[in-house]
């Protein structure tokens, strides 16, 4: 994408973010029981939209097309006058060698459903998506504790991937064509059915990579997404 187009798309994603902070930041809250938990949807376009929210507002969605997954957006959220925003995302789209910025605005029906629009690859979106029971349910390494099979994207790479969970959440893992990874998973302290995650690449990979973020065991599937510390890189795993 040429650096005009990407301004003006730039300048066109301003308007949902001037939305999203209008007014004082006094007015913002969080009301953790609000938004929480693991939800499942789609987008305007067809796609599939799915995430998680915690407690503090922060959240991890993945958009996916019929080619697989698209990107994954990270940020905070808070609540003002009824309905939940955010102004700080960061769209992980692969394939682009550094992040789109991203904004939304939703009205939440705790428990229940999400519905709003929000800046994929620089293109407004709508969005729905239904919550999954199994959030209520507490994290369980025995679950975890087992080897996965899949695949992991980072923006600019992809490949097969492998992981291997001890029971204490200790793991090694290797995603093909890049580099071999170790880190560990526990349970988020909220209770609740996910995973704190960090991983760092081993020394002998060429160049050294470190994420953090959050991961999901539900039915069988772990999908994980975290973020490098400076919010520059993204991995995404899914496997089973």
């Amino acid at each position: 994408m040429g650096w005009m187009r990407r301004m003006l798309l730039a300048m066109a994603a301003s308007v949902l973010l001037a939305l999203a902070a209008c007014g004082s930041s006094d007015h913002r809250h969080f009301e953790p029981w609000e938004a929480e938990g693991l939800w499942s949807g789609s987008t305007s376009s067809g796609g599939t939209f799915d995430g998680v929210i915690l407690d503090t507002g922060e959240y991890w969605f993945v958009y996916g097309t019929a080619a697989g997954a698209g990107s994954v957006i990270h940020g905070t959220g808070f609540f003002r006058r009824g309905r939940f925003h955010s102004d700080d995302g960061l769209d992980y789209f692969f394939g682009y060698d550094r992040p789109f910025r991203s904004a939304f605005s939703a009205t939440v029906d705790p428990e229940r459903r999400i519905d709003g629009d929000i800046y994929i690859a620089d293109r407004l979106e709508g969005f729905s998506m239904r919550y999954d029971p199994e959030y209520r349910f507490p994290a369980d390494l025995r679950e975890a504790a087992r080897q996965w099979r899949g695949s992991a994207t980072r923006l600019l790479t992809s490949g097969d991937f492998v992981m291997s969970v001890d029971i204490n959440g200790a793991f090694t893992a290797s995603l093909a064509g890049s580099c071999d990874y170790t880190g560990r998973m526990l349970p988020n302290r909220n209770g609740r059915n996910v995973f704190d995650i960090t991983l760092s690449s081993v020394p002998a990979c060429p160049v050294l990579f470190s994420a953090n973020g959050v991961a999901v065991v539900v039915r069988g599937r772990l999908v994980i997404t975290a973020i490098t510390p400076d919010r520059g890189d993204v991995f995404y795993a899914v496997a089973q």
